[in-house]
């Protein structure tokens, strides 16, 4: 007997039951290729919980062509999404999965609930804009400041936008119960419970102009996973992800073109997988190569590393492989 599987006597099949799951929909950087599209990774934190890391154009074109005719059960699951900043290999497929979870839930006859997007001030004014001049997309969205999820976020200088005014997170209180900063502090709650996890936090990446990495733990078995985004090699990222399960970081570049990834401020693989030594991550797995890599990056530079693995477009791991 396995505990990780289960068999279902209805469809006569057995099913996985290990959580949570990691499917990389998106594992490209800034231009697709034929074999990677750009960022986008999804989280069963359990059965029928997601969490998306990251929404890159083409995202829900990957996520139909991977689970067909149960993708619409899959976006009803979706219950919030993280965006590591503003470029556009990282947002650009937010809108149409937006509308794309609007219309499953139609199809299935359900009212449709929150969905939880977290990410920075400016992307929120950005969205709420494109939602007032072009498209209502918003309706049911509740937005969380990245910035909100850093340690000692009380204690950091406001963003110069600050999160557009949507559903509950307006800053504003009912019946004159709840202020702004409890208001907040409901929707980290709240956003943790549908989503199966512990505990959240952010931290700016060395990236662009508010750019950050997240770190969360599930409820489950409290399994922990630290995604990098887009970042140079940063102490504050080993500091959330320390002791993590699972790492997933960025690998732009090749170990031989430093200068090229300070320059641009990425990392490169050997960069990557001495974050995860320093964070003493059980497993890395590196994503966002350069679209030169068109299947796989030079092996010879991860084969000597332990506990260190390549994504693929489509890629599933769990906890235990």
């Amino acid at each position: 007997k396995n505990s990780n599987f289960l068999f279902d006597k209805e469809t006569n099949t057995i099913t996985d039951n290990c959580y949570p799951k990691v499917v990389f929909l998106g594992t490209g950087s800034a231009i697709p290729n034929n074999y990677r599209n750009v960022s986008c990774i999804l989280v069963e934190t359990r059965k029928d919980h997601f969490l998306m890391l990251d929404c890159g154009e083409g995202s829900l074109d990957q996520l139909l062509h991977l689970y067909g005719d149960a993708a619409g059960q899959v976006l009803i699951n979706i219950k919030a999404v993280f965006i590591s900043h503003q470029h556009t290999d990282h947002h650009m497929g937010l809108t149409s999965l937006l509308l794309a979870r609007e219309t499953a839930f139609g199809k299935h006859g359900l009212a449709v609930e929150n969905l939880f997007i977290v990410c920075t001030g400016f992307q929120a004014y950005l969205m709420a804009r494109y939602h007032v001049q072009v498209q209502s997309v918003l309706q049911h969205t509740v937005f969380i400041n990245s910035k909100s999820l850093v340690e000692g976020a009380a204690q950091l200088e406001p963003e110069q936008t600050e999160i557009a005014p949507t559903n509950a997170d307006n800053g504003q209180t009912t019946n004159g119960k709840l202020s702004a900063d409890d208001y907040k502090q409901l929707n980290i709650e709240n956003m943790l419970s549908v989503t199966g996890l512990q505990e959240i936090q952010t931290c700016p990446a060395d990236h662009s102009v508010n750019a950050y990495s997240v770190s969360f733990r599930t409820q489950q078995d409290g399994f922990k996973i630290t995604y990098s985004g887009d970042t140079r090699p940063n102490s504050d990222l080993v500091r959330i992800g320390m002791e993590s399960n699972l790492l997933i970081h960025e690998a732009t570049y090749a170990s031989k073109s430093s200068m090229e990834a300070k320059l641009a401020k990425h990392s490169t693989i050997d960069e990557a997988i001495l974050q995860g030594v320093q964070m003493k991550a059980k497993f890395t797995i590196l994503t966002h190569f350069q679209h030169m890599f068109q299947e796989v990056p030079n092996l010879q530079e991860i084969q000597p590393h332990k506990n260190v693995g390549v994504a693929f477009d489509f890629m599933t791991v769990n906890r235990i492989n």
